[in-house]
């Protein structure tokens, strides 16, 4: 069965970088008050959010040291074996974390750990740092938090995301059966693995936009179900909590 846990995780994975578009400046001066609106949330900000929507996602804990690092690598909620592969994330609000470099010199915010000690160690170097990505610049982004993730063997990554588009005046699901890297090369090198459904506001989300775009995904069976039943959920939450 293709696995579509971490289908969506993209979508949190680049820090909701690509929600910027949301509510940018108007494009004409205006007398009347626009709201804008600058929403950025941390992956397990984000996963917590999901949850209450019941989306599924990995197990994961978020640490501010490395000590606690080394403890989540141990705890129950993550398996709690030496020699198993866990995921540490740096939590910065930028997309493209495992290409990026700190300016310590240490390179790449995503990293796979097998024992505590090393995830400890992992910690040290992320825990306090500045991660520079290509969507930073050389500012780069403070990173206060690191993220311990259960890891997920997976066939193959998709891409999902929902954004408020302008021209349209209403939501955009965005999909791509190619997943686990920038959207930005994907739409680059690959337009057309790019796919789109506008969503009526006055309609709302139609199961036909949701199987339609499934299917340009590349999900058959039961991944297609648990796909649909995933973004009839992110869309819900699109749409309760402004996220």
């Amino acid at each position: 069965m293709q696995g579509v846990t971490k289908v969506f995780t993209p979508l949190f994975r680049q820090g909701v970088s690509q929600q910027k578009a949301l509510y940018r400046k108007p494009l004409l001066a205006s007398s009347t008050a626009v709201q804008v609106r600058h929403l950025n949330v941390h992956e397990h900000s984000a996963f917590e959010i999901m949850k209450e929507y019941g989306v599924k996602l990995p197990k994961g804990i978020v640490c501010s040291t490395p000590e606690q690092a080394e403890a989540a690598f141990t705890s129950d909620e993550l398996g709690g074996n030496e020699g198993k592969d866990v995921v540490i994330k740096a939590q910065a609000l930028t997309g493209g974390r495992g290409r990026g470099h700190f300016k310590n010199g240490f390179q790449g915010g995503v990293h796979i750990v097998r024992h505590a000690n090393e995830a400890k160690d992992i910690a040290s170097k992320m825990l306090g740092q500045t991660l520079v990505t290509k969507q930073t610049g050389e500012e780069g982004k403070p990173v206060d938090r690191v993220f311990l993730m259960e890891r997920l063997y997976l066939r193959r990554e998709a891409y999902f995301s929902i954004l408020m588009d302008r021209a349209h005046a209403g939501p955009i699901l965005v999909g791509s059966p190619s997943g686990g890297m920038a959207i930005e090369d994907v739409a680059a090198a690959t337009p057309e693995l790019i796919f789109t459904e506008r969503i009526d506001i006055q309609e709302g989300l139609t199961d036909e936009a949701v199987t339609r775009l499934t299917k340009n995904m590349g999900f058959e069976g039961q991944a297609a179900e648990e796909c649909e039943d995933t973004i009839k959920k992110l869309y819900k939450l699109f749409l309760e909590s402004d996220a």
